[in-house]
């Protein structure tokens, strides 16, 4: 296309991969006070994060000339609610545990994407959550912090 300016494509993109590595940066500082085991997995993760950031960034710049003039997002509002739900299950992780939290979000997350199947919602949540309490409870030792509907009973 020849476009040699900031097409508002790229500010998106830029914008997102900026706010991805802000948000790991953020992250970053509480996830190294961790203990070293339990801050392995977190920091990696938010380093990789921040790497493939700022991989987007240099490269949308260098292929800037073909790209796209205009921002092209058919329905700007599954953007916008795939932030606000993964804000929204942060906090949750935060304020009502992980497991909790993850039981409510997998079928969520996976409805909104057209999954129909309440069975295999049920089933797919169910291996999930039981393959992360195996890995990290049962064959790690690692404890999670007190969850919210485990502290009922």
């Amino acid at each position: 296309m020849g476009n040699k300016g900031w097409s508002s494509r790229l500010w998106f993109e830029i914008g997102f991969a900026v706010s991805i590595i802000a948000g790991s940066l953020a992250l970053l500082g509480n996830a190294i006070s961790l203990p070293t085991m339990s801050a392995l997995l977190p920091v990696t993760m938010l380093v990789c994060l921040i790497i493939l950031a700022a991989t987007l960034i240099a490269t949308q710049y260098l292929r800037r000339e073909s790209l796209p003039e205009d921002l092209e997002i058919g329905q700007p509002w599954r953007v916008l609610g795939a932030f606000a739900a993964l804000m929204l299950y942060v906090l949750a992780v935060q304020y009502i545990g992980f497991y909790t939290s993850t039981i409510m979000m997998i079928p969520i997350v996976a409805w909104s994407f057209g999954y129909r199947s309440l069975r295999g919602l049920a089933l797919a949540t169910a291996i999930f959550i039981g393959g992360i309490y195996l890995i990290f409870s049962i064959f790690m030792g690692q404890r999670f912090p007190e969850e919210l509907l485990m502290s009922w009973g």
